[in-house]
């Protein structure tokens, strides 16, 4: 085994050099202990010592004042330096949700945006040196992301159709049905829990609850699990929740929209499509439809953290099934 420690990330080299895990958020959690792909990087060695090749982990908070976020795009310098103010302050919300949405850092001066310019352009150079590359991710397992217990998504279907991967997660999805369904009540827990945790912290930063006191970027959360909530309840729960959005309402209304879902599963592009990957698909635009496969796993946190080797099993899996796929 080789290391390499650079700066901003570090790489391990393990016989061969495909496939290419790459965690793009497994830097430390500061500030609040979700802002950051928790246990990625275990799930990504765990594969990568099955398979061998190349891990290419991220080890930089994604927090745009303190860090580097490698899945979204470089910010313009004006931007970046102005914004600085921003997330330091937890001023002008609607400004930090739009700019999360979009670029990668912020920057006190010049000189701290070219450091991490140079850090970011290094980190991807490096991973355009793969054939396979495989972004490790982890998803809160929130109710806006059930029934999924994984989501995957592909840059390219050039190699590999979107049809032919389906297949392939439908064929996983069979093998492993058995051990889905033995999990499926600790999974429904811990999407209640989570639930609960969003709340408190909701409570936290507003000292208030409801569809029209909290901010955007929590809101859209919210909603698309109300979403769900129509779905397998029907429009009178989400029409009363509607009317009246307390928290007591919501957890109910959660209880009951995970007794009608069916046992987790995984999917394709349920939640997680890839619309702001700008950071890969703006580095990775050169390689893709050049005989290079790129895909993007979304874990669910439940899955990285209590069932870390099931999840790299699943994923090493799926990657098998793909490299026979194109090999024919």
């Amino acid at each position: 085994m080789q290391t390499d420690f650079r700066e901003g990330f570090i790489i391990y080299r393990n016989g061969k050099k495909e496939p290419a895990y790459v965690c793009v958020h497994s830097g430390p959690a500061l500030e609040n202990p979700v802002s950051r792909d928790n246990n990625s990087e275990t799930v990504a060695s765990l594969c990568w010592m099955k398979t061998g090749g190349t891990l290419i982990i991220s080890t930089l908070p994604r927090k745009r004042a303190f860090g580097i976020d490698f899945n979204r795009g470089i910010p313009p310098k004006p931007e970046a330096l102005a914004g600085f103010k921003y997330f330091i302050s937890k001023s002008n919300r609607k400004f930090l949700h739009e700019y999360r949405k979009k670029y990668a850092w912020t920057a006190k001066d010049n000189e701290d945006y070219d450091t991490r310019l140079k850090i970011y352009n290094r980190f991807w150079k490096e991973v355009k040196k793969n054939f396979f590359v495989l972004l490790i991710h982890t998803a809160l397992t929130r109710l806006r992301f059930v029934p999924s217990i994984m989501d995957i998504s592909s840059f390219d279907d050039k190699i590999i159709s979107k049809e032919e991967f389906i297949k392939i997660i439908n064929s996983v999805n069979s093998d492993y049905s058995d051990f889905f369904k033995k999990i499926e009540n600790e999974y429904k827990t811990f999407v209640l829990l989570e639930e609960e945790r969003a709340i408190i912290n909701t409570f936290r930063i507003y000292n208030k609850f409801g569809l029209e006191k909290i901010d955007i970027d929590f809101l859209d959360k919210m909603k698309m699990g109300l979403n769900l909530v129509k779905k397998y309840c029907g429009p009178s729960v989400y029409n009363d929740l509607q009317k009246k959005f307390t928290q007591k309402k919501f957890i109910r209304a959660v209880k009951l929209t995970l007794e009608k879902m069916p046992a987790p599963k995984i999917t394709y592009e349920h939640i997680f499509k890839g619309e702001r990957s700008y950071g890969p698909k703006r580095e990775l635009k050169e390689i893709l439809g050049k005989n290079r496969v790129i895909v993007q796993f979304e874990p669910v946190y439940f899955m990285s953290f209590w069932y870390p080797n099931e999840t790299s099993q699943i994923i090493t899996d799926i990657i098998n099934r793909v490299l026979e796929k194109i090999a024919k």
